[in-house]
């Protein structure tokens, strides 16, 4: 004897198929939105946001109180950069820029390069032709600070201009930036190590590190310094032909 299905058997076959098919569109849509959503996001943290707060530090120098300042705060991948500008750099006045980074956890490591943190200056890197003459090393009471000669051509201007680059004995926070002087002067090495200096923070930052680092240098005596940075050289004669140093091993004399 031959045993059909009946038509309730087979509806509710059907019906089954069409509710796990529905949930299984249902669920691949949820994946797909939640793959999208984590891109978006990825994307959306690349780009710096821009944050309403107020200046945080500032540079009491003499040769900056008469500049008017501006000051922009943005967040990009976990780090904070404050900028304030005193001045303009198509000026032909004084100007100064100077950033102050809080980098974030996994960024936070102690050397830093310089050519890398000048040329992730974006205004700098798009109106500046840098030419290195030589490195300073300045001190403050901050900690030292390295610095370099540089030109700048800002709409058929040309201004004499020094870029620096901190090296402070934390992680937590670094500062960098540029200071030029008035059109045709050249600027002074030691002039912009007193500049930096004086400056002070006006407000607790989000880094409690960065915020006590700072708060303890403040309270130091005043030094200002620079001098060339000193490099090793070798003074051995080199050989003509081969265009390599002279041993300076002595003979060995057999009998």
């Amino acid at each position: 004897m031959t045993v059909t299905p009946s038509s309730t058997s087979l509806a509710s076959a059907t019906q089954t198929a069409g509710t796990l098919i529905r949930y299984a569109f249902y669920l691949f849509g949820a994946g797909l939105f939640a793959v999208l959503g984590y891109a978006v996001l990825s994307v959306w943290n690349l780009l710096p946001q821009t944050l309403s707060q107020p200046a945080s530090f500032s540079i009491n120098a003499p040769a900056l109180s008469r500049l008017s300042a501006t000051t922009r705060v943005v967040k990009v991948l976990g780090a904070r950069a404050e900028m304030r500008q005193w001045g303009q750099l198509y000026d032909r006045d004084v100007d100064m820029t100077a950033v102050m980074v809080l980098p974030s956890g996994q960024s936070q490591v102690m050397n830093r390069d310089f050519m890398y943190e000048m040329r992730d200056l974006r205004f700098f890197s798009s109106s500046v032709a840098l030419a290195t003459r030589g490195f300073y090393d300045l001190e403050t009471r901050f900690g030292p600070v390295r610095a370099t000669e540089f030109t700048v051509n800002s709409d058929g201007r040309t201004k004499l201009c020094l870029a620096w680059l901190t090296r402070f004995e934390t992680a937590a926070v670094y500062f960098k930036g540029w200071y030029c002087e008035a059109s045709g002067a050249r600027p002074n090495f030691h002039g912009l190590a007193c500049i930096l200096d004086r400056l002070s923070l006006e407000r607790d930052l989000p880094d409690d590190e960065a915020s006590l680092f700072l708060r303890e240098r403040m309270k130091r005596s005043s030094r200002c310094s620079a001098e060339p940075v000193s490099q090793t050289v070798d003074t051995r004669s080199r050989s003509p032909a081969s265009g390599r140093p002279y041993s300076t091993k002595l003979p060995v004399v057999r009998r």
